[in-house]
């Protein structure tokens, strides 16, 4: 009953201010990228009078497909990059790259240059803004392989520049997602640690790993978890009025949703407070030992194998919050000091082809 005083105390202590851009509402994430036309790319009324034919070839070239949608960017002296979303063919959905040239006679043509396919596969926010003040533009490209669960997709970001450059930090871990605040000049990244992926049910997309937001500033990525304290809190009290306000069906259920709220408590910036709800968790566990609801009518572990399963969860858990604690002023505590697994990649780079030119 401790653990839950605290989890509950924490709660009530720590209500963070409504924001103008809400983090924790996921509808501001990931949204396509029509519900925020970037000054980048073309206005179907901007459109130059050749795009039509130059579609129509693009189609032809590519009767197993059928063409989505296009994006026509601008650069400094016109057109500079054409981006298209086909479906069909090889992949439920692709992204290709062209870049807008002048044929031998003087008309423009597309270059194809690269391209991504798989499952889900489309065009997000903040795609045709500045995002980074050069004047280049930039494209969000959402790959996931589908299902109920962002923990598997990737957002590539791709500058396009002479050449188009990735430029998605992969250092920090898989991004999962992207966020674009109103204000039109801050970036928000969502990331995850795809090594430390731990499952609480058997539900296919009920599981934990660190997460990281990352903000675009000075010309780089920063960390930001404690300046988007609130965006944590959300997740925590979800996690912890879960765990807390029903019956955890097992030691692995219990453990696992319980942790998620620590991380989030720890990247949130309480430390103190995650480590008493993680001591309090384990003498939890360790008092119920195999009286959890799973092993009803059913024959329990013995006590040796318990505290064997228990003492795998402490030795996966516990140099995790050590750590934080080394770096317990930090951004994101919870994640600072090392290295993020990176991309899981759900979709597959489609290489240069004449074939797919238009001249």
């Amino acid at each position: 009953m401790r653990a839950v005083f605290l989890v509950f105390a924490f709660l009530a202590a720590m209500v963070a201010p409504a924001a103008a851009f809400d983090l924790t509402d996921y509808n501001n994430w990931n949204r396509e990228y029509e519900e925020l036309p970037g000054p980048m790319v073309y206005r179907a009324e901007e459109e130059p009078a050749w795009l039509p034919a130059m579609l129509d070839k693009l189609q032809s070239a590519r009767m197993s497909r059928s063409l989505y949608r296009h994006y026509l960017f601008r650069g400094d002296s016109g057109p500079s990059y054409l981006v298209t979303k086909w479906y069909g063919d090889d992949f439920d959905s692709v992204i290709e790259i062209h870049r807008i040239e002048k044929n031998k006679v003087g008309n423009p043509s597309a270059k194809y240059l690269e391209g991504y396919g798989g499952d889900i596969v489309w065009v997000v926010v903040p795609t045709g803004h500045d995002i980074f003040g050069d004047g280049v533009p930039v494209l969000f490209v959402l790959a996931s392989p589908g299902g109920s669960s962002d923990d598997d997709q990737t957002v590539l970001i791709i500058r396009l520049g002479d050449v188009p450059k990735n430029i998605t930090p992969g250092q920090f871990g898989n991004v999962a997602r992207v966020a674009f605040p109103n204000d039109g000049k801050t970036l928000i990244l969502l990331t995850k640690d795809l090594d430390k992926k731990f499952s609480y049910d058997t539900c296919g997309v009920c599981y934990i790993m660190p997460e990281m937001l990352l903000a675009w500033r000075n010309g780089h990525y920063a960390p930001a978890c404690r300046d988007n304290a609130e965006f944590y809190r959300a997740s925590m009290k979800s996690f912890w009025q879960r765990s807390d306000g029903e019956e955890p069906y097992s030691l692995q259920n219990f453990m696992v949703r319980r942790m998620g709220g620590i991380w989030d408590a720890i990247q949130a910036g309480d430390i103190p407070t995650a480590m008493r709800v993680y001591r309090d968790t384990i003498a939890e566990a360790r008092r119920r030992r195999t009286n959890w609801p799973i092993w009803e009518g059913r024959i329990p572990p013995t006590s040796a194998e318990y505290k064997a399963e228990l003492a795998n969860y402490e030795k996966e858990f516990l140099p995790l919050l050590q750590e934080a604690q080394r770096h317990a002023k930090s951004q994101c505590p919870l994640t600072t000091g090392r290295a993020l697994s990176g991309s899981s990649k759900p979709f597959q780079m489609i290489p240069p082809s004449p074939s797919r030119d238009v001249p």
